[in-house]
């Protein structure tokens, strides 16, 4: 009886209500799936098991994050054209947050990974290359050189020696016997000059190579001296045209070795104590020429050395290759990359104007830094620990920071020995006009100049702003051979406009 009536009802059909259900439900499947095309067409996705239920959940979260829309939509685009051109790995790995670092160094990663195995098959030195037969080779060329420097004095001497009679073979009033009078008086009765004259020919073969500076060649050695073979100046261009001609009249030949590019000789007896209004060193000192310069003007022979060796990162020297040597220099690129070898720290401090010419705040965090890096070498073996100096923008603030490192000193002994004088390379704190031959493996550069105590900043950096200030610039940030440290006013760029030469200094450091 059940059977019939139910089979009834399926013949009859089923009812208006239950017909208008089917028939809406039908009408709104199809507007689904015509919305979820036009979604997925759009870069949506839309998981395949996917209950009514959770479908809502999905549309009601994504009409919440509504604002966030458009940057979905520019990713989709971006991820476009990432496929097109063979991202697509790169872009899954975002999307599942599997990148640990940034994006762009992930891809030069990946590219370098791609292209190291063709590179090194298809260069055959780099397939041919053995660690162990390279580390061989670089430990019997250590071996090697390190006995030629052992032999090369023995040999030096064996070659100057002139068959010279022993010293007490000299009879008494020869040139050899009057100088070993003098040598054995406890006090000398005859002056250095008339001494050396009375040697005549027999100085070259006593001393055949002499270090000398060009002003004591004029003070001790006579005009009618036997000449030297060659006369060599170093950092000639620190050394001034009337000082030279003395060596160079004494000279068969000369070999001036400089950098144009460095400090010229300055006019120390020029120079003002006054301060100017704008806070800066009234520039009465002035640059000259030297000696350098003239054999430049006058078109004789010059030869460029190119090879760099003191810094450790190029980043040390990259500024100065670029802006004073044309990119000309030939540099060793570091073995790692993310250089941290210029970094920037920025100090508040207030630069006091008159008679201090300081920057207080500025004096402290370098000796803070000085403290910390210094006990921390503690721990390293002597011949391990790297050495420091601090190059300053003036003489005010060297005399600061020199105070404040006596008295660490004396809370600290134990960094002493970073300090001591018979060492090759102790600490040292200078200022831009003799910090050129000086070299550390940390240096921090102390700007000093800052806003003062009414917040007014002048553009005046001392010595930067006279003539040669681009030289002083370019010597003060090349003494480092692993780390420079700026502790500057304000990130990154400092300007240096020289009034008096048609040239401006831009100094950029990196931001950590």
């Amino acid at each position: 009886m059940a059977f019939g009536a139910v089979a009834a009802a399926l013949e009859a059909g089923p009812g208006r209500e239950l017909r208008q259900a089917m028939e809406d439900w039908q009408t709104a499947d199809k507007a689904l799936n015509a919305a979820l095309t036009q979604f997925k067409a759009s870069g949506g996705r839309v998981a395949a098991e996917l209950s009514l239920r959770d479908l809502r959940e999905a549309v009601d979260w994504t009409l919440s994050q509504r604002k966030r829309l458009k940057d979905w939509t520019d990713w989709v685009a971006l991820r476009k054209e990432a496929d097109a051109a063979g991202l697509s790995p790169l872009a899954d790995a975002m999307e599942n947050g599997d990148l640990q670092g940034d994006p762009v160094d992930e891809c030069r990663r990946a590219y370098a990974r791609w292209w190291l195995p063709l590179a090194m098959d298809a260069s055959e030195p780099l397939r041919r290359f053995a660690y162990w037969k390279h580390e061989d080779i670089v430990a019997a060329f250590r071996n090697l050189d390190d006995k030629a420097a052992e032999k090369a004095p023995r040999e030096v001497m064996r070659r100057i020696r002139h068959r010279l009679p022993a010293r007490d073979a000299a009879p008494r009033k020869s040139e050899l016997g009057v100088l070993r009078h003098q040598l054995a008086l406890q006090r000398p009765s005859m002056a250095i000059r008339p001494l050396l004259e009375n040697l005549g020919g027999v100085l070259p073969k006593l001393a055949p190579c002499i270090l000398i500076s060009p002003l004591s060649i004029a003070q001790y050695l006579p005009a009618g001296q036997a000449r030297f073979d060659v006369v060599i100046f170093d950092e000639a261009s620190q050394i001034a045209t009337w000082n030279a001609i003395g060596a160079i009249a004494r000279a068969k030949q000369s070999i001036i070795v400089g950098d144009p590019q460095q400090l010229p000789p300055t006019n120390f007896f020029g120079r003002s104590d006054e301060e100017g209004e704008d806070g800066g060193m009234d520039a009465t000192l002035h640059d000259m020429p030297s000696i350098l310069d003239e054999v430049t003007a006058a078109g004789i022979s010059t030869r460029r050395l190119r090879w760099h060796y003191r810094s450790r990162d190029e980043a040390l020297i990259a500024f100065s290759n670029h802006y004073y040597y044309g990119d000309g220099l030939v540099t060793f690129p570091a073995p790692s990359t993310g250089s941290k070898a210029v970094q920037f720290h920025k100090i508040d401090g207030t630069y006091a104007r008159g008679a201090e010419r300081t920057n207080a705040d500025e004096a402290k965090a370098i000796v803070e830094t000085i403290r910390r890096r210094l006990t921390a070498w503690l721990e390293q073996t002597e011949g391990d620990r790297p050495t420091l100096g601090v190059v300053t923008f003036n003489t005010q603030q060297q005399g600061l920071i020199l105070d404040l490192l006596d008295k660490m000193r004396r809370d600290n002994p134990a960094l002493e020995w970073f300090f001591a004088e018979e060492r090759e390379e102790p600490v040292i704190v200078k200022n831009l006009e003799n910090i050129q031959g000086d070299e550390r493996d940390v240096m921090l550069f102390s700007i000093t100049f800052a806003p003062d105590p009414t917040g007014k900043l002048s553009m005046n950096f001392g010595a930067l702003n006279a003539d040669g200030g681009e030289k002083r610039l370019n010597v003060a940030i090349t003494r480092a051979r692993r780390e420079l440290r700026q502790y500057l006013l304000a990130p990154p760029l400092i300007g240096c406009h020289h009034t008096r030469a048609a040239r401006t200094a831009y100094l950029c450091v990196a931001d950590p």
